[in-house]
């Protein structure tokens, strides 16, 4: 489900929405009030249970829990009112389909239904086709061809306000991004390395490549053809 949220002014129930069985919820209870509200459940959509309770504010999550596995409808309600605004608001929260642990029972390989997460790196023996956005904060070793069908964003910033969009085998930036005011001068940028800048206005002051080499760049501007 998407993110839901019901701002209370008065004692008053919002809509429902479904919850399967095992699968958790995000909440968050906002504002400045004097108010109680309650996380309700129905099993038979005549008879509703309360399964939180909140006076103040507070964040947490919710995990469900269904005899039969089957799901459940919920509902925030406010239940006392005096004052102000009260804000209830949950997102579903990615349930752990699996975790694979190494021997000291860290986890290193995480599936949930938002997808797979690798801690360290990831080392791909054949072909690696993926279908989305692939965002890398490790490293990928891949000894055969790596099809991308989304974007590929690698985390690294050599500067501050500099964002990597590409670098070589031995980790120099080959493309990158950053405004006009903040482009390098340092270390770890390949030699020829593309630098857009995010605030350039026409072909002459939009895409630099450096002239000086891995240890100290020299970003010049490179002057793209003119529209015709």
């Amino acid at each position: 489900m998407a993110s839901l949220s019901k701002a209370f002014t008065a004692v008053g129930n919002a809509d429902g929405f479904s919850v399967n069985d095992k699968d958790s919820i995000s909440y968050a209870i906002t504002g400045t009030f004097v108010a109680t509200v309650v996380l309700e459940r129905t099993r038979d959509l005549q008879t509703w249970e309360p399964v939180l309770t909140k006076s103040t504010t507070a964040t947490g999550t919710y995990t469900a829990e269904h005899p039969g596995g089957a799901s459940s409808l919920y509902r925030w309600r406010c239940s006392a009112y005096t004052s102000g605004t009260v804000t209830c608001t949950q997102v579903d929260v990615a349930s752990v389909i699996k975790t694979f642990l190494d021997a000291s029972g860290a986890v290193i390989v995480s599936i949930t239904e938002a997808g797979q997460d690798v801690t360290g790196a990831l080392t791909v023996s054949g072909a690696g086709t993926f279908g989305g956005n692939v965002g890398i904060t490790g490293t990928i070793t891949s000894s055969g061809d790596a099809i991308i069908g989304g974007d590929v964003r690698v985390t690294g910033v050599v500067a501050a306000n500099v964002t990597s969009i590409e670098k070589d085998s031995t980790g120099d930036i080959l493309r990158c991004k950053c405004a006009t005011a903040n482009i390098p001068t340092g270390a770890g940028y390949a030699k020829g390395c593309i630098l857009i800048a995010t605030d350039g206005t026409d072909h002459t002051n939009t895409l630099f490549a450096n002239i000086g080499n891995a240890t100290t760049a020299n970003f010049n501007a490179v002057t793209i053809a003119a529209d015709v």
